[in-house]
């Protein structure tokens, strides 16, 4: 080869301006990888800042309650261990109980922790900042988060545990990393709750915590002996503290060196899929749109002697210049993008955002991506070029170069002799390569059982399709129906330049099948998550339980509160349940679910919030059984265990059995419903259980629950109708979501200007010979609509059978297709298509035929 003289070529051939506007591809791409996953890196808190969160000024903490909870009034466990600790040299020790069961007396209170500490000494500065008053000194005093103060209003006092405990606000305090409502009191507020708190609210209960400074040696062996002593862990030497113990201890040191998943490594089909497919597929567009300028100058070259090598890849070089150029250009530009995104993101979190992170990652990736995908090509082209073509191509460039025109591609030579072998070659390796992708996806499925794999199966069935691509858009073409001379046109120039059309259509499915993927996958997790989420009462319903649950009867005090100030249309219904803890009853092939009991089958009817047929009614009376699921009639017997045991110590007599749809949550944990005289006659103990008024308006549920709270009892015992609550889905997905929509939306407009800079030529042909502007327009227009259709198609093919297959294979899925999700993508796909083509096309003319 002669080195100089291919520098020479490739410096000549980068210097036309089509090639530059073609390498926008690859600036756009690598600027919006390396955004993305700045992006999605600032949704993962940093070691420091979860130490500042968890830890706040202190080197280690002790989590205890894996050992011993505390009801109101108790904290001597604890204080003894941080006792211990102070002896045993651990500094600055410091001791903190939490709890989820202190709500201020509301209808409906919102979800509250309780933190207690010494707050004067800042346990955690970086965390917690005091926006109003002071913070809590004495027992009874409290600060609100900002969050809480916001829920409940502005007050000096708190009545909780339905007035039994009133505690003094002395404050406000925000939180930098959370928005969840919290009560922050002082140090002794749960010692000073009183004995009526403690018997009326059986359930309540906090959890301790104890942090120092030092060595986590002193306050390990201190804590140790504790627990040892109390009979809480067997007595283990300091060698070899108690495993559990150990496995309770968080330290800075540990904490700070802890590799954590970001959202990057979370979801694979944000960032790590994409940062793979796009760069190569990028390269592979600007290749094939400078083909006809590489075509004439390869063509020319080597009709005047030149090496058919050199000629390639001096031309090749002149294209790989640019792409890497525009991908480094691009890559810098992704930096500033990422650090203007960065406060938008600080907008939608109820947290801070992450420190910037390395981004040598992301630059070094989608550098080296693209430079291997060029390299690939630019060896395909020189190696493919070795032999000279049976229908000398140079021969025909040079005479349409003589004739001042710019060759068609009808003119183009067609596959014959050696050229024909290699292309050949090219298309069994293509499809050799379909079947080992093809293999790889059978492996995935075989194996799926997360959402992480299914994104990568996503990205490994999308390769598949992507290489199909050639064999896709042909049939596709073919298909295409002729309507006149626009659509006959269109359709015969997309046969004749399928290549083009080829690689827009896997470009566009790429990168629209991404967003489509992501949004079917997330809309299927917030169906699966929302369908685990019931109700705990059916509607119109107020159920009076133990604050053990409704398999508990609730205290004759609670029934008198309700009764006594709130009216209801009916009696109630009094249910029980098969289950003891000596015995326990499940209906034969429904699992270990219990059987509930009623008094009638009209009280069946009242807890159903429906009438029973005729049918059922009739089964009851007669001694049978309504159940859940099985045949529509048959026959069941139950089975009794003794205890928790799963073992069936006995059986009764088959029972008739009638499958009923019964109202949730009657039919969680329960397999059947039997009435209390069947159950007398098999000789079966009924345990008493909720007592149920049904029914029963919005204003008498809100009313059962105040008489509760008046009376100062424990409103946890009186269960109301409550919607299940929206599933919260973790911003990274949103943000993934929209980022790769706007990658969708560029690319789009990039692909769509980059299809009319190719044809030009080819339309400024058609002007010149005296077709009308508009005329050609609407070719262009005929031929956009086919790319744009066939990617849409490719792109669904990508998108919706890996979360079908999903789940297919994990039964726990719930399909969902957000249809107006993907119909607001699909619109601005159109839509940034139409419009950049329009634009693009504006000012075609006759003069363009020169084009180059």
């Amino acid at each position: 080869m002669q080195p100089s003289l291919i520098l020479i070529l490739a410096k000549r051939f980068a210097r036309s301006r089509s090639l530059a506007r073609s390498a926008i591809i690859t600036f756009i791409t690598a600027a919006a990888l390396v955004s993305m996953f700045i992006a999605m890196k600032a949704l993962t808190l940093s070691g420091e800042q979860v130490v500042e969160r968890d830890l706040g000024r202190y080197a280690h903490q002790l989590d205890l309650s894996n050992f011993t909870s505390l009801k109101p009034g108790e904290d001597k466990f604890p204080e003894a261990v941080l006792q211990e600790m102070q002896r045993g040299g651990a500094e600055d020790a410091l001791l903190s109980l939490t709890s989820f069961d202190v709500r201020p007396d509301l209808v409906d209170p919102p979800l509250v922790l309780y933190v207690e500490a010494p707050w004067q000494a800042k346990p955690f500065p970086a965390r917690y900042a005091l926006k109003q008053g002071r913070w809590p000194e004495r027992a009874g005093e409290i600060v609100l988060t900002k969050s809480l103060q916001d829920a409940v209003g502005q007050a000096g006092t708190m009545s909780v545990f339905s007035g039994n405990e009133r505690f003094q606000v002395v404050g406000v305090a925000t939180d930098k990393f959370d928005s969840f409502p919290r009560i922050l009191a002082a140090t002794g507020t749960w010692r000073s709750m009183t004995e009526k708190t403690r018997s009326n609210f059986s359930t309540v209960s906090a959890t301790a915590s104890v942090y120092w400074n030092g060595s986590a040696e002193s306050g390990m062996e201190a804590a140790q002996a504790v627990l040892a002593s109390n009979g809480l862990i067997e007595k283990a030497s300091s060698a070899e503290p108690d495993a559990q113990l150990a496995g309770a201890l968080r330290s800075r040191v540990v904490e700070l060196a802890q590799t954590r998943r970001s959202w990057v490594e979370r979801i694979p089909l944000a960032y790590k899929v994409p940062s793979l497919a796009l760069p190569f597929l990028a390269v592979a567009m600007v290749f094939g749109v400078s083909s006809r300028r590489s075509r004439k100058t390869f063509g020319v070259l080597t009709s005047i002697g030149m090496r058919r090598s050199s000629a390639a890849l001096g031309v090749a070089l002149g294209t790989l210049a640019w792409i890497m150029a525009s991908t480094l250009v691009g890559a810098v530009v992704g930096i500033f993008l990422g650090m203007a995104v960065r406060p938008l993101v600080d907008l939608v979190l109820a947290g801070p955002i992450s420190p910037f992170p390395s981004v040598l990652d992301p630059v070094a990736r989608v550098l080296v991506v693209t430079g291997v995908s060029s390299a690939l090509v630019v060896a395909a082209l020189v190696v493919g070029t070795r032999q000279p073509s049976t229908a000398r191509p140079s021969t025909m460039a040079t005479n349409r170069m003589k004739a001042g025109t710019a060759a068609d591609d009808s003119d183009a030579p067609r596959p014959s002799g050696r050229f024909g072998e290699r292309a050949a070659r090219v298309t069994q390796g293509r499809r050799v390569a379909i079947l080992l992708v093809g293999f790889a996806v059978l492996a995935q499925v075989a194996t799926l059982d997360t959402v992480p794999k299914t994104m990568i199966l996503a990205g490994t069935f999308g390769l598949m399709l992507l290489l199909c691509a050639p064999e896709f858009v042909k049939a596709f073409i073919e298909r295409m129906p002729v309507r006149g001379p626009r659509s006959r046109l269109g359709k015969r120039q997309l046969m004749h330049d399928k290549d083009r059309a080829v690689v827009g259509v896997a470009v566009l499915a790429a990168a629209l099948g991404a967003p489509l993927g992501m949004l079917t996958l997330l809309a299927t997790l917030i169906a699966t998550a929302q369908a685990d989420r019931i109700p705990e009462v059916a509607p119109g319903q107020v159920v009076l339980s133990s604050p053990a649950g409704e398999f508990h009867a609730p205290s004759a005090e609670v029934v008198d509160a309700v009764t006594s100030r709130v009216s209801f249309d009916a009696p109630p219904v009094r249910t029980g349940y098969l289950w003891s803890d000596e015995v326990k009853a499940t209906v034969e092939g429904a699992g270990l679910g219990t059987v509930l009991v009623v008094e009638s089958a009209g009280d069946a009817a009242r807890l159903n919030n429906h009438p029973l047929t005729s049918s059922q009614v009739n089964v009851l009376q007669e001694g049978g059984m309504l159940v859940w699921d099985g045949e529509e009639r048959g026959q069941r017997k139950l089975l009794l265990h003794e205890g928790e045991s799963e073992d069936v110590t006995s059986t009764t007599k088959p029972l008739p059995t009638v499958r009923t749809n019964f109202q949730t949550p009657w039919d969680v944990s329960t397999g059947g419903l039997i009435l209390t005289a069947t159950a007398r006659e098999l000789g079966l103990n009924v345990q008493n259980a909720a007592v149920v008024f049904t029914g029963a308006s919005a204003q008498q549920s809100a009313a059962a629950e105040r008489a509760v709270i008046e009376a100062g009892l424990d409103p946890y015992q009186v269960g109301i109708y409550e919607a299940p609550q929206a599933v919260k889905v973790p911003t990274a997905f949103y943000t993934s979501a929209v980022g790769l929509t706007l990658i969708v939306l560029i690319t789009t407009i990039v692909v769509a200007r980059t299809q009319v800079d190719i044809l030009k030529s080819y339309l400024g042909r058609l002007i010149a010979v005296g077709l009308s502007t508009r005329w050609v327009r609407q070719v262009l227009g005929l031929q956009t609509l086919a790319l744009i259709a066939a990617s849409s198609i490719l792109a669904a093919l990508v998108a919706i059978p890996p979360v079908l297959i999903a789940v297919l294979r994990m039964p726990d899925f719930a399909l969902s297709i957000p249809w107006h999700w993907l119909g607001a993508v699909l619109l601005s796909f159109y839509g940034a298509t139409a419009v950049a083509t329009y634009l693009s096309s504006r000012r075609l003319r006759a003069t363009d035929r020169l084009s180059v």
